[in-house]
C-alpha cells in the first residue's frame, strides 16, 4: 500500500549532507535508497530544509540538479520554521529577498514549496493545515493541526478522533487568514504560543481564549 516516499537530502555531496545530519555515511545511504525506489518504480521525492547559509552558497540549485540526475518525482523546499529548538534559540526566518530567490527555483512539474500547492513562482503561500487538508497525531496521541505547531486539541488516549477533529476544525484559530507557516507569524505566536511554557500541552491555553 505504500505509494510515495520522501527522502531528505540536505547537501549535494556527502561532506555537506553528513555535516548537517551529523551522521557519517548518511548521504550515501539516502542516495542508495532513492536509486532503489526509482529502480522499483516507487514514486520518490527529495526534500531540503533551507537555511541562509545554503542560499549564500547556492546549494539549493545544486541539490535540485542532483535530484534531476537521480530521476526522482519532485523536490520539496522547506523554509525555516520558528518551532521547537529554533524558536527557543530565537532563530531567524528568511528575508523577503531570500524567499524571492527560492521562488525562482520553483517549477510546476518538479520543484515546489512546502506543500503540493505553491508551485508557481508568484503563488501565495497558504498553510495546508489551515485549509483542513491534513492533521497530525503525535507519538503521544495528541491531535494537532500541524506537527510544527505545539497546540493540542485532545488526546486519542481519552477521546474519540471524530470528536476532536470537530472541535479543532470548528475552532476560532482557523478563522485567521495566515500566509505561510503560522509559527513564523509574530501575531500568532504571541496569542497562542508565547503565553505558556514551551514544554507544556497547549489545549488549555486555547480553551482559555474563549473561542469555539
Amino acid at each position: 500500500g505504500l505509494n510515495h516516499i520522501f527522502v531528505r537530502v540536505e547537501g549535494s555531496n556527502k561532506e555537506k549532507h553528513d555535516s548537517i545530519s551529523k551522521n557519517n555515511g548518511c548521504f550515501e545511504k539516502a542516495i542508495e535508497g532513492i536509486k532503489n525506489c526509482v529502480k522499483k518504480d516507487l514514486s520518490c521525492s527529495t526534500f531540503m530544509n533551507i537555511t541562509r547559509e545554503k542560499i549564500a552558497s547556492g546549494e539549493p540549485a545544486k541539490i535540485i540538479d542532483l535530484a534531476k540526475k537521480l530521476k526522482v518525482s519532485s523536490v520539496r523546499i522547506n523554509y525555516p520554521t520558528l518551532s521547537g529548538r529554533r524558536l527557543k534559540e530565537k532563530g531567524e526566518k528568511l528575508s523577503l529577498e531570500e524567499e524571492s530567490g527560492m521562488r525562482e527555483l520553483l517549477s510546476p512539474d518538479f520543484v515546489y514549496l512546502e506543500s503540493n500547492y505553491p508551485r508557481a513562482k508568484d503563488s501565495i503561500r497558504r498553510c495546508p493545515a489551515f485549509q483542513r487538508k491534513f492533521f497530525h497525531i503525535s507519538c503521544y496521541g495528541e491531535v494537532q493541526f500541524c506537527p510544527f505547531v505545539p497546540v493540542s486539541f485532545g488526546s486519542l488516549r481519552t477521546e474519540n478522533l471524530d470528536k476532536i477533529l470537530n472541535i479543532m476544525w470548528g475552532h476560532g484559530i482557523f478563522k485567521a487568514n495566515y500566509t505561510g507557516c503560522p509559527m513564523n507569524n509574530e501575531i500568532f505566536r504571541k496569542r497562542y504560543i508565547l503565553p505558556a511554557n514551551l514544554e507544556t500541552s497547549y489545549k488549555n491555553i486555547i480553551l482559555r481564549e474563549g473561542e469555539s
